[in-house]
């Protein structure tokens, strides 16, 4: 008995997004948000967030660029809205060949991810609080208090969920690239480790100050999923 394509003489594409994506367009969705994730981590390293080094400074900075941070704030939820369900979309892609590793990495990334907007709702809560001190003349000293002592566990256990999703969650979908990269498939070898390689150089910005690290770790990420996108989009072969 012979398949389809057998029949027709070509062999299908490894990466099928329309039939193993279960998004419409859930590549060019992941590619969007991390654009956007990129613009997102720019903004914030390297715009007015990157001189406040207090809670007190941050309150004082967004009432100086209430503008700014509002963007800054949209990007990142929209950027979140759209990386969620583009992780799990390029999870299901990966999962044809690495279906354990696809679906750990996905999991990891989108759980991470989607917990990153606590980061956009505080911040929007800050934002208010500085609102109120600069029309209404407000004291900030309780709300700086209450986030910087009296942080709540479930909150401290947010953050730490989100890193280590956000973090090794494209490590692993850089391990699902490398086993299907090369000679063993479409994918290119440095998608993988670019995922891969995400991870250090973001922690490596974060932990000593560098302000290029997060921007550039997303924007390895954009360039990873541009990366599987277009391999998913690439015609079959003819034998």
């Amino acid at each position: 008995m012979t398949t389809d394509s057998a029949q027709t003489g070509t062999t299908p594409p490894a990466l099928a997004p329309r039939a193993r994506s279960p998004i419409p367009g859930g590549l060019l969705v992941a590619v969007a948000g991390a654009v956007l994730l990129t613009v997102t981590n720019a903004l914030v390293n390297f715009g007015a967030y990157s001189r406040a080094t207090t809670t007190a400074d941050v309150i004082t900075s967004m009432g100086e660029h209430q503008g700014l941070y509002e963007v800054t704030i949209a990007v990142g939820l929209v950027s979140v809205v759209l990386l969620v369900p583009g992780i799990w979309a390029v999870g299901a892609v990966l999962a044809v060949r690495t279906p354990v590793l696809a679906g750990i990495g996905a999991w990891l990334g989108a759980t991470g991810y989607l917990l990153s907007t606590v980061l956009s709702l505080e911040s929007a809560a800050a934002l208010g609080v500085a609102r109120a001190v600069l029309e209404d003349g407000a004291d900030p000293a309780a709300y700086v208090a209450g986030v910087d002592q009296y942080a709540p566990v479930a909150m401290i256990g947010v953050y730490t969920l989100f890193g280590l999703g956000g973090l090794f969650g494209f490590v692993v979908l850089g391990v699902a690239v490398l086993r299907q990269a090369g000679s063993r498939g479409p994918l290119p070898r440095w998608a993988g480790w670019a995922l891969i390689l995400s991870a250090p150089v973001r922690m490596g910005g974060l932990i000593f100050g560098v302000a290029a690290g997060p921007p550039l770790a997303s924007l390895l990420i954009t360039a990873a999923l541009l990366a599987i996108l277009l391999a998913a989009r690439r015609p079959a072969v003819s034998r």
